[in-house]
């Protein structure tokens, strides 16, 4: 769940570090944008 606290920490460095995890967080990153 690290991930995900990363995530809310940094969205992009997250993406970009983590383009794997990123794959995964595909819909959260999507509503992340949205929101």
């Amino acid at each position: 769940m690290d991930n995900v606290l990363t995530f809310k920490r940094g969205r992009i460095p997250l993406l970009i570090s983590m383009p794997h995890a990123g794959l995964k967080l595909t819909p959260v990153v999507e509503a992340a944008l949205v929101d």
